[in-house]
């Protein structure tokens, strides 16, 4: 975890600073698509984790994205970018329910009765956990803004929490996340437990991708 954490930084520190000597927009935007497979790369040549790194590296750049890119390359980067992001999505989800089956059929120890209630008894935890951290999260960046940076906003009431709390679900992070963990250990045994991780990290994204997304406008409401 540390080790991607700290590759991604330093890619990103790096990336930044070379995007900083570039005007022309489809140089840009080749860097910009090119970046998370960077980090991703960077990461995992170290054996540490790659999606953390490509994570962080994301988070760093988009936070520096108004300096990085001009004007031209935002505008066009957005068109590029969404497109992409629908299209990886859609390929990850199939990918991933073609592989359920083999998935399933590589639990041996477990009845589908158990792996139904575990995959509902996670999905309830995930959501539980998500909703108990918002509140004091969104209280505490109050009052960093309120009384560090001397910011003059008002507080949240606990409705728009609650809309911020049941907005996290879950996709294609939580299953790279689980898909790349290794098929076999340094000693050459498999990777215990992998194909149920997988599958409750399924049962997570399917839980509140359905219950979440489908009550938000309601919830909204």
């Amino acid at each position: 975890i540390a080790g991607g954490i700290s590759i991604g930084l330093f890619a990103a520190f790096v990336i930044h600073k070379v995007s900083l000597q570039i005007t022309d927009s489809p140089v840009e935007i080749t860097l910009s698509l090119a970046t998370p497979y960077l980090a991703y790369l960077a990461a995992e040549g170290i054996h540490a984790s790659g999606v953390l790194s490509a994570v962080v590296c994301g988070l760093y750049l988009g936070r520096k994205n108004s300096e990085v890119l001009s004007i031209n390359a935002r505008i066009e980067s957005t068109a590029v970018w969404k497109t992409l992001e629908f299209g990886l999505n859609g390929i990850v989800f199939i990918l991933m329910g073609l592989q359920l089956r083999l998935i399933l059929s590589g639990i041996h120890d477990l009845t589908m009765g158990q792996l139904a209630r575990y995959g509902a008894t996670f999905a309830i935890l995930v959501i539980a956990l998500r909703i108990v951290w918002v509140y004091p999260g969104a209280a505490i960046a109050y009052w960093i803004r309120r009384h560090l940076l001397h910011q003059e906003e008002p507080p949240p009431n606990s409705k728009q929490i609650f809309i911020v709390a049941w907005t996290g679900m879950r996709g294609v992070l939580a299953l790279a996340a689980a898909i790349s963990l290794p098929t076999e250990l340094q000693d050459g045994t498999p990777f215990p437990q992998r194909n149920v991780i997988i599958f409750l990290t399924f049962c997570v994204i399917f839980a509140t991708l359905v219950l979440q997304g489908l009550t938000l406008p309601a919830v909204i409401r």
